[in-house]
Protein backbone atom coordinates (compact mmCIF):
# COMPACT_ATOMS: atom_id res chain seq x y z
CA UNK A 1 0.00 0.00 0.00
CA UNK A 2 2.03 3.58 -0.93
CA UNK A 3 1.65 6.43 1.39
CA UNK A 4 2.35 9.76 1.27
CA UNK A 5 4.76 10.52 4.04
CA UNK A 6 5.66 14.32 4.81
CA UNK A 7 7.74 14.83 7.81
CA UNK A 8 6.82 16.91 9.71
CA UNK A 9 10.88 17.95 11.02
CA UNK A 10 14.22 17.53 9.81
CA UNK A 11 16.92 19.91 8.58
CA UNK A 12 14.96 21.77 5.87
CA UNK A 13 18.39 22.85 3.86
CA UNK A 14 21.67 21.36 3.34
CA UNK A 15 22.92 24.55 4.16
CA UNK A 16 22.47 23.75 7.83
CA UNK A 17 25.17 20.70 7.16
CA UNK A 18 27.78 23.14 5.39
CA UNK A 19 27.56 24.50 8.23
CA UNK A 20 28.01 21.73 10.51
CA UNK A 21 30.77 20.66 8.70
CA UNK A 22 32.59 24.06 8.75
CA UNK A 23 32.62 24.51 11.93
CA UNK A 24 34.17 21.25 13.52
CA UNK A 25 37.03 19.54 13.72
CA UNK A 26 37.36 16.64 11.07
CA UNK A 27 37.65 13.47 13.51
CA UNK A 28 36.65 9.74 12.86
CA UNK A 29 33.37 11.18 15.69
CA UNK A 30 33.25 14.47 13.69
CA UNK A 31 32.50 12.80 10.26
CA UNK A 32 30.11 9.94 12.02
CA UNK A 33 28.12 12.83 13.16
CA UNK A 34 27.87 14.84 9.73
CA UNK A 35 27.46 11.34 8.05
CA UNK A 36 24.54 10.97 10.64
CA UNK A 37 22.57 13.84 9.61
CA UNK A 38 23.19 13.86 6.27
CA UNK A 39 21.25 10.78 6.26
CA UNK A 40 18.97 12.06 8.93
CA UNK A 41 18.43 15.10 6.06
CA UNK A 42 17.77 12.66 3.50
CA UNK A 43 15.48 10.21 5.55
CA UNK A 44 13.31 13.42 6.53
CA UNK A 45 14.12 15.96 4.00
CA UNK A 46 10.67 18.31 3.61
CA UNK A 47 10.26 16.81 0.23
CA UNK A 48 6.89 14.28 0.14
CA UNK A 49 7.89 11.10 -0.44
CA UNK A 50 5.65 8.33 -1.84
CA UNK A 51 6.86 4.81 -0.01
CA UNK A 52 5.02 1.39 0.38
CA UNK A 53 5.30 0.63 3.54
CA UNK A 54 4.35 -2.35 5.44
CA UNK A 55 4.03 -2.29 9.34
CA UNK A 56 6.36 -5.22 11.72
CA UNK A 57 6.12 -5.99 15.19
CA UNK A 58 8.68 -7.59 17.18
CA UNK A 59 9.07 -7.16 21.11
CA UNK A 60 11.48 -5.24 23.57
CA UNK A 61 12.37 -5.00 26.99
CA UNK A 62 11.09 -1.31 28.37
CA UNK A 63 14.16 -0.42 29.15
CA UNK A 64 15.38 -0.42 25.29
CA UNK A 65 11.83 1.14 24.54
CA UNK A 66 13.32 4.21 26.30
CA UNK A 67 16.75 3.74 24.70
CA UNK A 68 15.34 3.67 21.13
CA UNK A 69 13.09 6.54 21.80
CA UNK A 70 16.21 8.67 22.88
CA UNK A 71 18.11 7.47 19.89
CA UNK A 72 15.39 8.13 17.51
CA UNK A 73 14.92 11.62 19.07
CA UNK A 74 18.49 12.44 18.80
CA UNK A 75 19.00 10.97 15.52
CA UNK A 76 15.44 11.21 13.52
CA UNK A 77 13.84 13.58 15.49
CA UNK A 78 11.76 11.36 17.21
CA UNK A 79 10.52 9.36 14.32
CA UNK A 80 11.13 5.18 14.92
CA UNK A 81 10.75 4.69 11.68
CA UNK A 82 13.12 6.56 10.23
CA UNK A 83 15.68 5.95 12.88
CA UNK A 84 14.95 2.32 11.90
CA UNK A 85 15.64 3.05 8.49
CA UNK A 86 18.77 4.84 9.08
CA UNK A 87 19.73 2.01 11.71
CA UNK A 88 18.78 -0.47 9.34
CA UNK A 89 21.62 1.80 6.41
CA UNK A 90 23.95 1.86 8.43
CA UNK A 91 24.06 -1.86 9.34
CA UNK A 92 23.96 -2.77 5.55
CA UNK A 93 26.72 -0.94 4.93
CA UNK A 94 28.66 -2.16 8.12
CA UNK A 95 27.64 -5.63 6.65
CA UNK A 96 28.72 -4.82 2.94
CA UNK A 97 32.11 -3.86 4.34
CA UNK A 98 32.93 -7.11 6.28
CA UNK A 99 31.81 -8.55 3.09
CA UNK A 100 34.49 -6.97 0.73
CA UNK A 101 36.85 -7.11 3.58
CA UNK A 102 36.53 -10.87 3.31
CA UNK A 103 36.62 -10.84 0.10
CA UNK A 104 39.90 -9.08 -0.22
CA UNK A 105 41.36 -11.43 2.23
CA UNK A 106 40.22 -14.47 0.24
CA UNK A 107 41.72 -12.82 -2.88
CA UNK A 108 44.85 -11.80 -1.10
CA UNK A 109 45.13 -16.42 -0.20
CA UNK A 110 44.17 -17.22 -3.13
CA UNK A 111 46.61 -14.86 -5.24
CA UNK A 112 49.50 -14.10 -2.47
CA UNK A 113 49.20 -10.63 -2.32
CA UNK A 114 46.60 -7.63 -2.47
CA UNK A 115 45.32 -5.76 -5.87
CA UNK A 116 46.58 -2.58 -6.75
CA UNK A 117 43.95 -0.19 -7.02
CA UNK A 118 43.87 -0.62 -10.83
CA UNK A 119 43.88 -4.02 -10.29
CA UNK A 120 40.97 -3.84 -9.06
CA UNK A 121 39.37 -1.64 -11.65
CA UNK A 122 40.50 -4.31 -14.51
CA UNK A 123 38.92 -6.72 -13.47
CA UNK A 124 35.88 -5.10 -12.08
CA UNK A 125 35.50 -3.53 -15.90
CA UNK A 126 36.44 -7.18 -17.40
CA UNK A 127 33.46 -8.99 -15.13
CA UNK A 128 30.68 -5.72 -16.32
CA UNK A 129 31.96 -6.29 -19.77
CA UNK A 130 30.76 -9.89 -19.53
CA UNK A 131 27.39 -9.25 -17.85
Amino acid sequence: MARTITPTTGLGSKSILASIDRKIQPTSKSVAFVSSWVAYWNATKEDTVTRTAETVGFSVTPDLVADIQSVSDYFAGGNRSAFLRLAVQDYRARMRHAQMQGFRAEAGRQIGRVLTEEEVEALVADVASHA
